[in-house]
């Protein structure tokens, strides 16, 4: 079940974009002795704004969140991979309420063949009682009117899946967990051409 809400509009020179989302997903899992079910109710809202700033820098900035909320009950191998329950099972039990929200700031600027977008994105997040700063950067490289390499890397923080904090063998707290990515690419064609 997901109910989305969306608008597009202008606050003075910036456009932006907002959305809202409620979604509710349901599932059981029954093999062996793993028998597990699952709720997930999440309200969650983005929000977008851009000014253009001509030939000096372009400004993003922004937002978004979540409410969530997590049942999973039901039995486990106390072994993993052990769907015959030769080693036993035990009881899995997750009830778990969650918060985070963040916002974000980027600047484009342009020099010559070379476009540089720099930014950070600070976020809360409510379970693990933990606040992160991630710096982003993405280089581009024209090559000609139709051809860019592209060099991308930043640091990303998210929630720990509410699997972690079973009440049996999990965790009453986890800290976000974190990825730094590296991202090479390279471009042709252009989008408002049909080939890209």
């Amino acid at each position: 079940d997901f109910t989305p809400a969306h608008w597009d509009g202008s606050i003075g020179q910036w456009t932006a974009a907002a959305t809202l989302g409620h979604d509710q997903y349901t599932r059981g899992t029954a093999v062996g002795v793993l028998d597990l079910g699952v709720e997930d109710t999440n309200q969650s809202w983005r929000f977008d704004a851009r000014r253009p700033g001509g030939a000096r820098v372009d400004w993003r900035l922004g937002g978004s969140g979540a409410f969530t909320q997590t049942s999973i009950a039901g039995r486990v191998p106390a072994a993993g991979g052990d769907l015959g329950g030769v080693s036993g099972d035990s009881a899995f039990d997750v009830k778990a309420r969650d918060w985070y929200a963040g916002t974000y700031l980027e600047a484009t600027s342009s020099v010559g063949v070379v476009s540089m977008t720099a930014g950070a994105r600070v976020d809360r997040f409510d379970k693990s009682q933990a606040t992160t700063v991630d710096p982003r950067i993405n280089v581009r490289i024209a090559l000609g009117r139709a051809r860019a390499i592209r060099y991308a890397t930043g640091v990303y923080h998210q929630a720990p899946a509410p699997s972690y904090y079973d009440s049996v063998r999990g965790a009453a707290r986890l800290k976000p967990m974190r990825a730094i990515h590296h991202i090479v690419g390279y471009e042709t064609g252009r989008e408002a051409e049909g080939l890209f």
